[in-house]
């Protein structure tokens, strides 16, 4: 079972020392003193743990306030009810799959209901955030963009909800036909419930905000660290965050997404993946929500002495921490690679170096007092 190691930190400098990846702590044998790679991805946040405001690394697509995402689309709910596959679903095959689970659970006749509507809820969730990556392809095409589409099927209710649904509520034969893969293919089968969230078009619409159920990441802490300084630069108290999981824990619920950086500067500069929960629709039809990634690695039973560790840093210090990441090279204009953001870099810089003045100008007077 993985649990969250969580090491506090009180100044910038020795966060920062303790994320840099030559930190023999983040190999794999910690006896050599030579090797080369690192197997660890990061994500920053300016929250912490002990944070009210904190959603337990939660996708923004899958957060409490999803609503959002899915009220535009309020008329969703009666298409999906409308497509005859949900409709065969109902009234055949997934009322016989109902009874054998059900029956199983003990289930009230009301629960059983309220079950089978979540199947509903979360194939709309799905279509919801497809919509909006598609729209995101649509509109970046539309200002020169080339960014790979997503295919026709998510385009149309009917034919989502198809396909959707031969992957998350297969029928008898599909779900045999599921299980004999899985043993014939042993390590190298390949989930195609994971296959159906990798693509570039979903991963590229994430890492530009589009809310879906992605988290991003990269293979530098550094990176992890600006990004969680930046967003906690303007909090008055609390903690921002880097998070540290090593790749072992990324091979059952848990899933890397990786695409193709070569046209995409802003990735490149970042080192981003992703990651993406499988197992999220069941999570959802089971009990009514999703998890986070930190539930979700509770449930996997993964045997490792590589736990998943949380590096706090209180707010106060998130100025110092961005001056230390500048020293670095690490700034919005490096990540974020245009001109816009070298205004950006540089209006920090200013705004940065009038707070640590006045930080300074505080000392001395308390100092004189």
């Amino acid at each position: 079972m993985t649990d969250l190691h969580i090491q506090p930190f009180s100044s910038a400098r020795e966060f920062l020392e303790a994320l840099r990846l030559s930190n023999n702590s983040w190999s794999n044998d910690p006896k050599k003193t030579q090797d080369w790679e690192r197997e660890w991805i990061f994500r920053g946040e300016g929250q912490g743990p002990n944070d009210t405001n904190w959603f337990p690394l939660m996708p923004t697509a899958w957060r409490p306030d999803k609503q959002k995402i899915t009220e535009p689309l309020g008329k969703l709910i009666q298409e999906i009810d409308r497509s005859s596959t949900f409709g065969s679903m109902m009234n055949s095959d997934l009322y016989i799959w109902r009874s054998w689970v059900y029956h199983n659970q003990n289930l009230t006749e009301v629960d059983r209901v309220a079950k089978f509507m979540r199947v509903r809820e979360a194939i709309r969730d799905a279509f919801a955030e497809l919509t909006l990556v598609n729209e995101f392809v649509r509109l970046a095409d539309e200002i020169g963009f080339s960014i790979q589409s997503l295919p026709e099927w998510t385009k149309d209710v009917e034919s989502f909800v198809r396909k959707y649904v031969s992957l998350y509520e297969p029928d008898t034969t599909q779900r045999e036909r599921f299980e004999s893969e899985r043993i014939q293919f042993g390590d190298e089968f390949v989930d195609r419930r994971f296959t159906f969230w990798e693509s570039p078009a979903i991963a590229l619409a994430r890492h530009h905000g589009i809310p879906t159920r992605l988290l991003d990441w990269t293979r530098n802490p550094m990176i992890a660290a600006y990004f969680a300084a930046a967003q906690a630069q303007y909090k008055d108290n609390g903690f921002l965050s880097v998070y540290g999981l090593h790749t072992l824990h990324t091979s059952r619920k848990i899933k890397t997404v990786e695409v193709m950086a070569t046209e995409n500067d802003f990735l490149r500069a970042q080192l981003g993946l992703f990651t993406v929960d499988i197992k999220g629709h069941s999570d959802y039809v089971n009990r009514g929500s999703y998890s986070g990634l930190l539930e979700s690695l509770q449930e996997e039973y993964v045997f490792t002495q590589k736990p998943f560790r949380a590096f706090i840093l209180p707010v106060s210090e998130a100025s110092e921490l961005l001056r230390l990441l500048w020293v670095e090279r690490v700034t919005a204009a490096h990540l974020m690679p245009t001109l816009d953001h070298v205004a950006e870099a540089v209006n920090l810089k200013l705004k940065l170096t009038e707070n640590i003045l006045g930080i300074v100008k505080n000392k001395i007077k308390t100092t004189l007092k």
